[in-house]
């Protein structure tokens, strides 16, 4: 097959260097890249990693090496040309950029969240520089910048650096579709009902007191087990259960999760009433 380059304006940079840059498609990703399509790429010495739309398809394979396109930013969403010629003139016009033209078009949570997270990737014991940062990651199995951030303040980003250069943990990212509304987490049992017996330490079994760390996770066990499936809301509120509780159980393998999006209507409890009133017509109108 052969390789495939596209010309693409990043939607967050400034004016001054509005242009488009050139990026390789990888194979699979080939027949889903097309001119007005949003994508994800890495930009500049450190690759941070932006959206950008697909002005250009028909670009000869560059001189100079060339970075690849990540991902589809979102399949839905696809300029037209009518819509890429509409943000050439308001930048033409207006002095914006690209990105603003974009922005003014289509709404902010219409296109993919991007989440930059760490994991660790040494599984042995680390007592070195910055050991703290390094367990709370491995602990956490996959963490994002942000949680690192606030937990360890603005000076993590050393640690991270530092991490990342001795190969203990790696970095990624993780692409999120924005959805309007909100999301629902319904919780249900993920272990079969001897394994339950045996954490519970009901009927001939003996409770597992090594894995069950608190009585408010065998309360959790116990109340799905009658419910089958619940919202974490109705459990905390039930059993005065926090989200620690939840997650422990939930990243031990005991407890499954389903996401549902709740999609919001807010004139769903708004009745269409029409009061309709009668026309009084003046003797002129009347005449005419």
């Amino acid at each position: 097959m052969e390789n495939r380059y596209v010309k693409i304006h990043l939607l967050d940079n400034p004016y001054c260097i509005d242009n488009e840059f050139t990026y390789f498609v990888p194979h699979d990703l080939s027949e889903f890249v097309t001119r007005g399509s949003f994508v994800i790429v890495p930009f500049g010495n450190s690759n941070r990693t932006q959206i950008g739309l697909v002005t250009e398809t028909n670009v000869e394979e560059p001189q100079t090496k060339t970075k690849s396109v990540k991902a589809l930013a979102s399949e839905e969403i696809r300029f037209t040309e009518t819509e890429l010629e509409l943000c050439s003139f308001m930048k033409e016009h207006t002095l914006c950029t690209i990105g603003d033209a974009v922005h003014s078009m289509i709404p902010s949570g219409a296109l993919s969240h991007i989440v930059t997270c760490y994991r660790a990737v040494f599984d042995g014991e680390y007592d070195g520089q910055f050991s703290d940062v390094f367990h709370y990651i491995k602990d956490q199995n996959v963490t994002s910048h942000n949680a690192i951030v606030e937990r360890f303040g603005v000076t993590s980003n050393v640690a991270l650096a530092y991490l990342l250069r001795k190969e203990l943990i790696e970095k990624d990212v993780i692409i999120k579709n924005k959805a309007v509304g909100k999301e629902r987490k319904y919780y249900s049992l993920g272990v079969s009902d001897t394994a339950l017996a045996s954490l519970l330490g009901t009927g001939d079994a003996l409770a597992d007191y090594k894995k069950l760390r608190s009585q408010m996770q065998a309360d959790i066990l116990s109340l799905l087990s009658l419910r089958e499936r619940m919202l974490g809301d109705d459990i905390k509120a039930e059993l005065g259960a926090t989200d620690a509780h939840i997650s422990a159980l939930l990243k031990k393998g005991y407890i499954v999760k389903e996401t549902e999006s709740v999609y919001r209507n807010p004139y769903e409890n708004k009745s269409r009433i029409n009061h309709a009133r009668e026309l009084c017509l003046s003797d002129e109108q009347s005449i005419a």
